[in-house]
């Protein structure tokens, strides 16, 4: 995945910290097989597989992820789903799966911001699936991103951070795409549900919370956005304070929008 701009230290860390926060507002709207087989395309390190083998065991996953060192660290993560015969995990660029339509499902979960071409792996995605079977696709929508009041240190971080994204190849709005992406890699029957989070005073915890996953987000880029030269120390150190001033702050907001969307191939 050439646009993966996240390479902190502590990245598997954080992923597992991501899995666990994200999915109580996304996993509701994760559409999969009653029974069978799931290609998850990009597993990582497996931390939101882990969880969905637990939530649904009639369930068998495919794991396939292109970067060897979270590869590695989903076999450890998925040992015990291994050992049951319920998972198996392949270093595997998704465009270089073979097309023999043998999977009951398919599921991306922030996957298509970081692939230089989402068409090509959602085509490869059809052609492993059997006739009918069902996608599931969950992916940013950057330019949803509000704050208010407006804070210079987060916006211009915000700003260098889907710049770099582009830059790799990767499309911080590719959510937006979806359906004509879907469409046109011959998938039919699709749904779009967009998933808005809003935090304002009605529930400061919850917003203190989230400024702070936010912010440990934007950090995980921090290392990349250096070697680019987009932001130096400083630049990093006032956005990790906007966001701790911003989350404990009267009156601020906070709101971002992803999609999830469903289809079918023919």
């Amino acid at each position: 995945m050439s646009g993966y701009l996240h390479g902190s230290d502590r990245e598997t860390s954080r992923l597992f910290e991501q899995a666990a926060y994200l999915r109580q507002w996304f996993a509701p709207h994760w559409t999969l097989p009653d029974s069978g087989t799931v290609l998850e395309v990009g597993c990582g390190v497996g931390a939101q597989t882990a969880w969905l083998l637990e939530q649904h065991p009639a369930l068998q996953f495919h794991c396939i992820d292109a970067n060897p060192d979270q590869i590695e660290i989903a076999r450890t993560t998925l040992q015990p789903f291994v050992a049951q015969g319920r998972a198996t995990i392949d270093c595997l660029d998704v465009v270089d799966i073979a097309p023999n339509h043998q999977f009951d499902g398919a599921l991306f979960i922030w996957v298509l911001e970081h692939v230089p071409d989402a068409l090509e792996a959602l085509v490869a995605s059809g052609r492993a699936l059997k006739p009918g079977a069902g996608i599931c696709c969950t992916e940013v929508l950057n330019s949803s991103f509000h704050h208010c009041p407006a804070s210079q240190p987060l916006t211009h971080y915000w700003e260098q951070f889907n710049e770099l994204q582009r830059h790799l190849g990767g499309d911080p709005d590719v959510g937006s795409r979806l359906p004509a992406l879907l469409a046109e890699a011959g998938f039919r029957e699709i749904q779009v549900q967009p998933v808005s989070l809003f935090f304002s005073d009605h529930h400061p915890d919850a917003r203190r919370e989230f400024f702070s996953y936010w912010s440990t987000l934007l950090a995980s880029a921090a290392p990349g956005l250096q070697e680019a030269g987009k932001i130096g120390g400083a630049e990093l150190s006032e956005m990790v304070a906007a966001c701790a001033e911003l989350g404990s702050r009267a009156g601020s907001v906070l709101s971002y929008t992803a999609m999830v969307a469903s289809a079918r191939i023919q």
